[in-house]
This record gives C-alpha cells, structure tokens and sequence, in this order.
C-alpha cells in the first residue's frame, strides 16, 4: 500500500499558494454573477459599516460581505435568521484558503425576491443604455421577410399568422418555435435570434408570448435574452403577455405591443399605412402630371395663336426671296471672283513664261552666237594684222640681211 502514495521523480508538488491561486482562477471567473439563497447567519457589523454574515441551508454554510453603500438593503436592514436572496461574485481569499460572497444586492426571499432581482437587473442593464430612446430603430416600410418568434404550441402564433395573412402586401413569414416558459425557454429563445442573425433574411423580427402568470413570462426578463434582443441586427417588435405586462425583453425592443396579436396588427398597419401614403403619392403624382400637361396644353394654344399673328407663310416667303437674293449676290459674287482669279491667272502664267528656263537658254544660246561671231572677226582681224606685221618686218630683214649685198 505504501507504493502507492511513493512520489515520483516527474509527479509535481503544489505549493500551498500556486494550488490557492489555481483554485481561485478557476472559481472567480465562473462565478462571477451568481443568486444565492439562503438563511442569514452569525451575523456580525464593523464600525466601517460593513457586514459580514453567512448564508445557511441545512447543513451547507456560505460565508459573505456587504461592504458599505452596496446593495438596496443596507447592513442594519440585515437580521438574524431571515431568508435573503443575495447577488454577488465568489472571491477566493488565499492568505486563509477561504472563498465567500461578495455581496451587491440582497432581498427578502419570497415573490418579493422575484421583483427586486428585476429591479435590481433593471437598473443595471438601463445604466447600460440598453433602454435608451435612441437605440430605438424605426421599423422598414416595406419589409418582405418577418421572423415570427413564438411558441408552436400557442394559440398566439395562430392569430398573429391570421394577423399578418391579411397584408395588403405579398408577406413572408419564417417561425422560429422557441420554449417560452420554463428553465428551458432563455436558452432557446437566443439560439433562435441567433439562428436569424444567421441567415440573414428577415428584415423584421417579432418575439410574442401569450399571456401568463410572473413566473410564466419570466423568461422575457432574462439577462442574456435582454441582451440578445437589444443586440438583434434587425428591429424587434415584442408581444409579450397582456396589455399590463411588460418585460424587461419589452424595453430592449425597438416596438412594444401590448399582445402577440397586436404586434401582428402593427405589422400589417405599418404596410397598410405605407400602402396608403404609396397611393396618396400616385395620386398626386397624377393631379401633378395632368396639371402640367394642361399647362402646356394653354401655353400650346398661345403659341399658336402668335404663329397665326405673325403669319408664318409670309415670314416663309419673306426669307425664301432672301435666300434668292443671298443665292445671287453669291453667285456675283462667286463670278467675280473667278474673272478676278483668271485676270490673276493670265498674269502668272505670262510672268512664268518670261522666267521660263528655256526662254533663258534661247536668249543665253543668241547671246553665245553672236558672242561668237564677234570673236571670229575679231579673231580673223587680228590673224590678219599680224600676218602683215610678219611681212614687214621679214622684208626689212631682207633689206638687212648680209647676204642681200
């Protein structure tokens, strides 16, 4: 038996304060908000004001503090031996190894604890803004798709379908069945929203209950219900119970109506409504249109009235006469141009033929001619004087000659 409990080279061994602090990470974070009842016990007041006390039932003791200014009941409103209805948080307190209550709201227990956990709820989640008027969203005004959230078993899904089939407008409803009493009916009625958010069809969502006792609607005040219809990414119309009945579900909501039926009227008047101001609009819309037209219609006959006035075949032969005239000065004026453009033409053509380059070689060929024959007579001239110069002077070298004597 002793091998056993033997320790072992790779077994850990906690020390007093790491098994402390891992008891406390595991216990606070879970109990974070919880209800406890209980019998009030060993009962004990500091000059602070503060007041530690126990929780008793049977044989089960839970310790617990309501330090000064917390809770709706203050410490001398606490006695000895009265059933309480506390909230609160467990807080590990390791120096000792002890856990206890910290106390923010205590209640005499009873139907009385009912309302003020409501309360209490209430002024929390409204300290939240979860209630505030400008969270509310206006309803669509042509929605196609609703998300009907109610029991299956009631007779209120029933009428509100009646309700809603007598839309004015082709409508589209989708039943979401929810358990809507019970410990059951705050779990499922969030599974339902959730399943809306997801797919994304209905433009409007409609959570109804029949009627019932406190305990029947209690449900509708359940935190994460609140929570999940103030968070709904579409409007929400509530229907919850009576007319006198309304929920903390019923403050979360865009619309409250006093019953599931009349949350279904709601839908179909608002159609009903939009429907109207749709045919108000063509309407007028019409009277627009058909007072415009006799407008133009008045403006035509005035209009033709001036045409007849003014005469418009005259003024037709009026500009057809100065049309010919234009048509005339511009054939003048065209001709002028052309006996201008010839004149200019002549011209040109007698300055080429003058700088015509065979012009110029003809007067250069003459030129060279007699440019010629001057050079021939001048040259036969000038063959001619020397000839006679060269008789001359042979004959005077005659004269001189040694062999002439």
């Amino acid at each position: 038996m002793e091998t056993m409990f033997r320790l072992s080279a790779t077994q850990e061994v906690l020390g007093v304060s790491v098994l402390t602090q891992r008891i406390k990470e595991q216990i606070e974070p879970r109990f974070s908000g919880v209800w406890v009842q209980g019998e009030v016990t060993n009962l004990s007041r500091t000059a602070a004001g503060h007041s530690y006390f126990s929780l008793k039932e049977g044989d089960a003791l839970l310790k617990a503090v309501l330090f000064r200014g917390r809770g709706r009941f203050y410490a001398r409103q606490l006695k000895e031996g009265t059933e309480v209805v506390c909230y609160g948080a467990i807080s590990v307190y390791q120096p000792r190894g002890e856990y206890q209550l910290i106390v923010e709201f205590v209640e005499p227990a009873g139907t009385g604890a009912l309302y003020a956990q409501l309360e209490y709820l209430k002024q929390r989640l409204q300290a939240e803004g979860l209630f505030d008027l400008q969270r509310k969203r206006p309803l669509p005004p042509l929605p196609k798709t609703i998300a009907l959230l109610a029991s299956h078993t009631g007779a209120a899904l029933q009428d509100m379908l009646r309700v809603l089939n007598s839309s004015p407008l082709p409508l589209q409803v989708l039943v979401y069945p929810i358990a809507s009493q019970g410990d059951e009916a705050p779990g499922s009625i969030c599974r339902a929203f959730d399943a809306v958010a997801r797919h994304h069809k209905a433009e409007l969502v409609v959570l109804a209950r029949g009627g019932g006792s406190v305990e029947d609607l209690w449900a509708f005040n359940n935190e994460a219900v609140v929570r999940v219809v103030a968070a709904s990414p579409v409007p929400v119309i509530t229907g919850i119970g009576h007319e006198t009945d309304t929920s903390l579900a019923d403050l979360a909501a865009d619309l409250r109506s006093p019953t599931p039926t009349a949350a279904a009227k709601v839908v179909v008047e608002n159609l009903q409504e939009q429907v109207q101001k749709f045919s108000e609009l063509k309407v007028s819309m019409m009277d627009t249109i058909l007072q415009r037209v006799s407008d133009r219609g008045y403006n035509l006959v005035a209009l033709r009235d001036r045409f007849r006035l003014l005469d418009p075949r005259r003024r037709l032969r009026e500009q057809r006469l100065h049309t010919l005239r234009l048509a005339d000065s511009l054939v003048q004026a065209e001709e002028r141009r052309l006996s201008l453009s010839r004149t200019t033409l002549g011209e040109l053509r007698h300055r080429l033929q003058l700088g015509s380059p065979l012009r110029l070689v003809e007067n250069q060929k003459e030129t060279l001619f007699r440019l010629q024959e001057q050079l021939e007579r001048l040259a036969a001239r000038g063959v001619a004087e020397r000839r006679h110069g060269l008789g001359l002077m042979r004959e005077r070298l005659r004269g001189l000659s040694p062999l002439s004597p």
